[in-house]
């Protein structure tokens, strides 16, 4: 038999080559204990990084790209490879928007092309409720909150309904862009027409 690295003549069932002192037979490599796309972990500095890749992207110049979700700060490897199913599982916060941003979108993009005498019945509408709901969040307002802001700013129906029009037109926008995930006013209540 030969030696795996002098390529000398060793005696048959060698465990090591008597002229260079290599080891004869292989080594098993280590295992993998993560497939494809399971995650992975790293040393940073002197903590541990547990990283999984969410999915694929194209960026504004084609290239494709990874999203990533990855959180830093473990003490050892074994902490950080525990912490990879719930990087995998867990949700993104949600994004947030005010009813400020929502209105000045509208404004911007869906107002201009209504007639004169709606754009001053939603401005109007706006003004009344804007105290109670301009810096609050979309997804934070509840239904009987919404209610109450427009059973307190407004007597009549025609004023209500300029309200209710206004904010369905706003909560189309959030739900459009993922801010929300229902349009809240299907759900408000107006009186009676008389």
């Amino acid at each position: 038999m030969k030696c795996i690295k002098c390529k000398k003549e060793i005696p048959d069932n060698s465990t090591f080559c008597m002229f260079c002192g290599k080891k004869q037979t292989p080594t098993a490599h280590a295992v993998k204990k993560r497939g494809n796309g399971q995650g992975t972990v790293y040393k940073r500095g002197n903590t541990w990084t547990a990283e999984v890749t969410l999915g694929y992207y194209l960026d504004k110049n084609g290239k494709v790209r990874r999203k990533n979700r990855r959180k830093g700060g473990f003490q050892t490897k074994r902490d950080a490879i525990a912490y990879i199913e719930t990087l995998r599982t867990s949700q993104q916060k949600p994004k947030t928007i005010t009813f400020q941003t929502l209105w000045e979108l509208y404004q911007r993009d869906e107002m201009q092309e209504l007639s004169k005498n709606r754009q001053s019945k939603y401005r109007t509408a706006w003004a009344k409720i804007e105290n109670d709901l301009a810096f609050r969040n979309v997804d934070d307002v509840t239904v009987s909150e919404l209610q109450a802001v427009i059973d307190n700013v407004a007597n009549t129906y025609h004023t209500k309904n300029s309200i209710k029009v206004l904010l369905s037109h706003l909560y189309k926008i959030a739900v459009r862009d993922d801010y929300t995930d229902r349009n809240r006013t299907q759900y408000i209540r107006l009186p009676a027409l008389e």
